[in-house]
Protein backbone atom coordinates (compact mmCIF):
# COMPACT_ATOMS: atom_id res chain seq x y z
CA UNK A 1 0.00 0.00 0.00
CA UNK A 2 1.07 3.29 -1.43
CA UNK A 3 1.18 6.57 0.46
CA UNK A 4 0.57 10.66 -0.97
CA UNK A 5 1.30 13.23 0.87
CA UNK A 6 -0.68 16.98 -0.27
CA UNK A 7 -0.82 20.18 1.25
CA UNK A 8 -0.96 18.44 4.68
CA UNK A 9 -3.19 15.76 3.14
CA UNK A 10 -2.07 11.96 2.97
CA UNK A 11 -4.35 9.00 0.78
CA UNK A 12 -3.59 5.47 0.05
CA UNK A 13 -5.54 2.82 -0.94
CA UNK A 14 -5.62 -0.35 1.52
CA UNK A 15 -6.16 -3.94 0.52
CA UNK A 16 -9.64 -4.96 2.17
CA UNK A 17 -8.81 -8.33 2.66
CA UNK A 18 -5.76 -7.24 4.74
CA UNK A 19 -7.06 -6.83 8.23
CA UNK A 20 -3.45 -6.30 9.88
CA UNK A 21 -3.02 -3.68 7.52
CA UNK A 22 -6.17 -1.55 8.05
CA UNK A 23 -5.75 -1.59 11.71
CA UNK A 24 -2.39 -0.15 11.10
CA UNK A 25 -3.43 2.38 8.92
CA UNK A 26 -6.63 3.16 11.36
CA UNK A 27 -4.09 3.37 14.65
CA UNK A 28 -1.60 5.67 12.30
CA UNK A 29 -4.45 8.21 12.18
CA UNK A 30 -6.26 7.46 8.75
CA UNK A 31 -9.52 7.28 7.97
CA UNK A 32 -12.18 5.63 5.97
CA UNK A 33 -13.30 7.11 3.69
CA UNK A 34 -14.87 5.23 0.55
CA UNK A 35 -14.63 1.73 -0.66
CA UNK A 36 -13.39 0.78 -4.67
CA UNK A 37 -13.39 -2.81 -6.21
CA UNK A 38 -10.73 -3.47 -8.67
CA UNK A 39 -11.54 -4.93 -12.09
CA UNK A 40 -8.91 -6.17 -14.61
CA UNK A 41 -8.73 -7.95 -18.22
CA UNK A 42 -6.62 -8.57 -20.93
CA UNK A 43 -6.95 -6.60 -23.84
CA UNK A 44 -8.12 -9.22 -26.18
CA UNK A 45 -11.37 -10.19 -23.70
CA UNK A 46 -13.23 -7.00 -24.03
CA UNK A 47 -16.50 -7.03 -25.60
CA UNK A 48 -16.81 -4.36 -27.90
CA UNK A 49 -20.10 -2.83 -28.16
CA UNK A 50 -21.26 -1.36 -31.66
CA UNK A 51 -23.15 1.30 -30.16
CA UNK A 52 -20.36 2.95 -28.28
CA UNK A 53 -18.19 2.90 -31.45
CA UNK A 54 -20.65 5.03 -32.78
CA UNK A 55 -20.18 8.00 -30.76
CA UNK A 56 -18.99 10.73 -32.44
CA UNK A 57 -15.79 10.76 -30.28
CA UNK A 58 -12.06 10.07 -31.20
CA UNK A 59 -9.27 9.09 -28.73
CA UNK A 60 -5.65 9.70 -29.30
CA UNK A 61 -2.52 9.56 -27.77
CA UNK A 62 -2.16 12.12 -24.78
CA UNK A 63 0.16 14.45 -25.56
CA UNK A 64 2.11 17.52 -24.09
CA UNK A 65 -0.71 19.74 -25.48
CA UNK A 66 -3.02 17.64 -23.90
CA UNK A 67 -1.68 18.06 -21.02
CA UNK A 68 -3.32 20.81 -19.46
CA UNK A 69 -6.52 19.96 -20.53
CA UNK A 70 -6.25 16.78 -18.81
CA UNK A 71 -5.40 18.85 -15.61
CA UNK A 72 -7.99 20.68 -15.89
CA UNK A 73 -10.68 17.72 -16.05
CA UNK A 74 -8.66 16.15 -12.87
CA UNK A 75 -9.04 19.48 -11.18
CA UNK A 76 -12.79 19.79 -11.09
CA UNK A 77 -12.92 16.50 -9.33
CA UNK A 78 -11.66 17.96 -5.94
CA UNK A 79 -9.27 21.56 -6.98
CA UNK A 80 -6.15 19.47 -7.33
CA UNK A 81 -3.59 19.30 -9.98
CA UNK A 82 -2.17 16.08 -11.05
CA UNK A 83 -0.44 18.01 -14.28
CA UNK A 84 3.30 16.17 -12.84
CA UNK A 85 2.03 12.94 -13.20
CA UNK A 86 -0.06 13.12 -16.00
CA UNK A 87 2.60 14.39 -17.54
CA UNK A 88 5.04 11.98 -16.40
CA UNK A 89 2.99 9.42 -17.79
CA UNK A 90 4.30 10.36 -21.43
CA UNK A 91 7.06 8.23 -21.04
CA UNK A 92 5.39 4.95 -20.31
CA UNK A 93 6.06 2.72 -23.20
CA UNK A 94 3.99 -0.27 -22.00
CA UNK A 95 0.82 1.47 -20.68
CA UNK A 96 0.34 5.23 -23.04
CA UNK A 97 -1.93 7.59 -22.04
CA UNK A 98 -4.73 8.44 -24.19
CA UNK A 99 -7.48 11.22 -24.00
CA UNK A 100 -10.91 11.27 -25.45
CA UNK A 101 -12.23 14.31 -27.41
CA UNK A 102 -15.98 15.36 -28.36
CA UNK A 103 -17.29 16.44 -31.39
CA UNK A 104 -15.77 20.20 -30.72
CA UNK A 105 -12.47 18.98 -29.85
CA UNK A 106 -12.99 19.47 -26.38
CA UNK A 107 -10.95 16.52 -23.24
CA UNK A 108 -13.82 14.90 -21.72
CA UNK A 109 -11.98 11.61 -20.01
CA UNK A 110 -8.75 10.67 -19.79
CA UNK A 111 -6.32 8.43 -18.63
CA UNK A 112 -3.16 7.82 -17.81
CA UNK A 113 -2.74 4.06 -18.00
CA UNK A 114 -5.29 1.22 -17.10
CA UNK A 115 -2.46 0.10 -14.74
CA UNK A 116 -2.42 -0.48 -11.15
CA UNK A 117 -0.55 3.24 -10.86
CA UNK A 118 -2.69 5.30 -13.55
CA UNK A 119 -5.60 7.09 -12.81
CA UNK A 120 -8.49 7.63 -15.13
CA UNK A 121 -10.86 10.69 -15.28
CA UNK A 122 -14.36 10.51 -17.18
CA UNK A 123 -17.13 12.61 -18.14
CA UNK A 124 -19.75 10.39 -18.30
CA UNK A 125 -20.24 6.82 -18.86
CA UNK A 126 -20.08 6.81 -22.30
CA UNK A 127 -17.26 8.36 -22.48
CA UNK A 128 -15.57 6.15 -20.47
CA UNK A 129 -17.17 3.09 -22.37
CA UNK A 130 -15.42 4.14 -25.35
CA UNK A 131 -12.11 4.60 -23.47
CA UNK A 132 -12.24 1.11 -22.73
CA UNK A 133 -12.73 -0.10 -25.79
CA UNK A 134 -10.29 2.07 -27.36
CA UNK A 135 -7.77 0.79 -25.59
CA UNK A 136 -8.82 -3.07 -25.48
CA UNK A 137 -8.93 -2.65 -29.53
CA UNK A 138 -5.34 -0.59 -29.53
CA UNK A 139 -3.61 -3.23 -27.42
CA UNK A 140 -4.89 -6.09 -29.85
CA UNK A 141 -3.79 -3.98 -32.87
CA UNK A 142 -0.32 -3.42 -31.87
CA UNK A 143 0.52 -7.08 -30.35
CA UNK A 144 -0.27 -6.56 -26.78
CA UNK A 145 -3.47 -8.05 -27.30
CA UNK A 146 -2.78 -10.18 -23.72
CA UNK A 147 -1.76 -6.79 -21.87
CA UNK A 148 -3.67 -6.61 -18.80
CA UNK A 149 -6.31 -3.81 -18.16
CA UNK A 150 -7.19 -2.38 -14.75
CA UNK A 151 -9.33 0.28 -12.74
CA UNK A 152 -10.47 0.79 -9.45
CA UNK A 153 -14.40 1.42 -9.17
CA UNK A 154 -16.07 3.12 -6.66
CA UNK A 155 -18.73 1.84 -4.91
CA UNK A 156 -20.72 5.16 -5.85
CA UNK A 157 -20.57 4.10 -9.83
CA UNK A 158 -22.40 1.08 -10.00
CA UNK A 159 -23.48 1.34 -13.43
CA UNK A 160 -19.62 1.95 -14.37
CA UNK A 161 -19.23 -1.74 -12.42
CA UNK A 162 -21.78 -3.43 -14.42
CA UNK A 163 -20.64 -2.68 -17.46
CA UNK A 164 -17.17 -3.92 -16.73
CA UNK A 165 -18.45 -6.92 -15.73
CA UNK A 166 -20.79 -7.04 -19.09
CA UNK A 167 -17.57 -6.78 -21.01
CA UNK A 168 -15.72 -9.73 -19.48
CA UNK A 169 -13.76 -7.89 -16.72
CA UNK A 170 -13.55 -9.96 -12.95
CA UNK A 171 -13.28 -8.42 -9.67
CA UNK A 172 -9.73 -8.90 -8.13
CA UNK A 173 -10.25 -7.35 -4.78
CA UNK A 174 -11.47 -4.59 -3.12
CA UNK A 175 -9.85 -1.75 -1.71
CA UNK A 176 -10.82 0.93 0.90
CA UNK A 177 -9.42 4.54 0.75
CA UNK A 178 -7.88 6.12 3.86
CA UNK A 179 -6.83 10.17 4.46
CA UNK A 180 -5.60 11.84 6.96
CA UNK A 181 -6.66 15.29 6.70
CA UNK A 182 -9.66 17.40 5.10
CA UNK A 183 -11.11 15.03 2.50
CA UNK A 184 -14.24 16.16 -0.16
CA UNK A 185 -16.09 13.30 -1.57
CA UNK A 186 -16.33 12.66 -4.77
CA UNK A 187 -19.70 13.57 -6.44
CA UNK A 188 -20.60 10.71 -9.16
CA UNK A 189 -22.98 12.50 -10.73
CA UNK A 190 -20.26 15.19 -11.75
CA UNK A 191 -17.87 12.81 -12.84
CA UNK A 192 -16.22 9.46 -13.21
CA UNK A 193 -13.39 8.67 -11.47
CA UNK A 194 -10.67 6.14 -11.06
CA UNK A 195 -8.23 6.30 -8.89
CA UNK A 196 -4.53 4.62 -8.70
CA UNK A 197 -3.42 2.87 -6.17
CA UNK A 198 -1.77 5.55 -4.69
CA UNK A 199 -4.95 8.06 -4.47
Amino acid sequence: NKQCKLKGRARLMQISANVKSYSLYLSLGFNPVGNLCHYEISADLVQIDADITRLQLRCEPLSQDTVDACDALYRSIEGLSRRNEIEDSLNNKDHKPFIILDAQGQAIAYTTGAHITGHTVAQSIDAFKFLVQYLASSMSANGHSKTTLMFHIPHTEPDVARWLVSSGFRLMRQVTQMVIGPYSPFAPEALIYCPSITY
